[in-house]
């Protein structure tokens, strides 16, 4: 289960680089389950981040929530797949079999989105 938290302050929460050889990705991490892997963060592509993995799709609900939810903070990323941009503001709910990205960063700014994963049970 996720910890109880009220209302702080993000800014306050560490910039953690992900496993990305190139340093263009990043998350606050803002909720975390260690049980189920359940997590609520904001990730960061920079400028020049561009997915080089064919399209993904999932395969599953848990508990009855979608696989992955996301809400563009800031900024914009293109779908390659979709051929299209996604800007801020603009929300995914992405239920079993649902193909997205590959993703390209805007440029000049990037992307922060704001992203709740669920993961199987283990």
């Amino acid at each position: 289960m996720k910890p109880e938290l009220e209302f702080f302050q993000t800014i306050n929460l560490p910039l953690q680089l992900t496993a990305r050889p190139d340093g263009l990705e990043s998350e606050i991490i803002l909720a975390h389950d260690t049980k189920t892997g359940n997590v609520t963060k904001i990730s960061y592509y920079a400028p020049g981040y561009h997915q080089t993995e064919a399209y993904q799709k999932h395969d599953y609900w848990y508990n009855s929530l979608p696989r992955e939810e996301v809400y563009i903070l800031a900024g914009r990323i293109q779908d390659r797949t979709l051929d299209r941009w996604i800007e801020a503001g603009e929300y995914a709910c992405r239920p079993p079999g649902m193909i997205h990205g590959p993703y390209t960063a805007d440029p000049e700014v990037g992307v922060r989105q704001l992203l709740f994963l669920h993961y199987d049970p283990k």
